[in-house]
């Protein structure tokens, strides 16, 4: 285990949160059987630059506004928001990748906050916003930011229920594929009106 150098960390530390889903939508979010969106509350390491401690407030936000829709392994999902962000170490340490190589320009920091994670399973019901409609498929917005295929297969004919569809209406689908890379692939079926 390599050592660590400690940086002093400015004391004053407000509470950080993202803007893009109010509080009411995310507690239905969790509330809700069917979302695969859970609360996880955790402490977890970020980096951070010495020169941001000035504005660590502001930092922390745009560093954790970057981490929003991509996978994070230590939460297992894909982070949809986060609330009540706020440093609770009084030093950084400073950081060492895989390779045992020292960088004195990044330092951890620990957070503490809650999290709220996209976890989905196959068999879940969820629902999202129409953004494209073609002939073979529909292609929708689950959770502000979630690309999903819903295919016509072939043994849908003309009465296929996507044919009545148009951009922006909400509709509900069941996943049926999921591939977990960085960005998921989340394929569904359209469920019927």
């Amino acid at each position: 285990m390599p050592t660590h150098h400690k940086k002093k960390l400015l004391d004053k530390v407000e509470r950080v949160q993202s803007d893009l889903w109010k509080d009411e939508e995310l507690k239905k979010l969790v509330e809700m059987e069917n979302t695969c969106v859970h609360l996880v509350r955790k402490k977890k390491q970020i980096p951070m630059r010495p020169l941001q401690w000035e504005k660590v407030d502001s930092n922390i936000k745009l560093l954790m506004d970057s981490f929003l829709y991509r996978f994070d392994k230590e939460l297992g999902g894909w982070l949809v928001a986060y609330r009540s962000i706020r440093v609770i170490s009084r030093f950084g340490l400073a950081m060492w990748d895989e390779v045992k190589q020292f960088h004195p320009q990044l330092v951890k920091i620990e957070i503490e906050g809650d999290f709220y994670v996209f976890k989905p399973e196959v068999g879940k019901r969820l629902t999202g916003v129409i953004k494209k409609v073609l002939a073979y498929q529909i292609e929708v917005e689950a959770l502000k930011g979630f690309k999903v295929t819903l295919p016509k297969f072939f043994a849908d004919t003309v009465e296929w229920t996507g044919n009545r569809l148009i951009k922006d209406h909400i509709v509900s689908f069941t996943i049926d594929h999921i591939n977990t890379h960085m960005n998921p692939y989340i394929r569904g079926i359209l469920i019927k009106r």
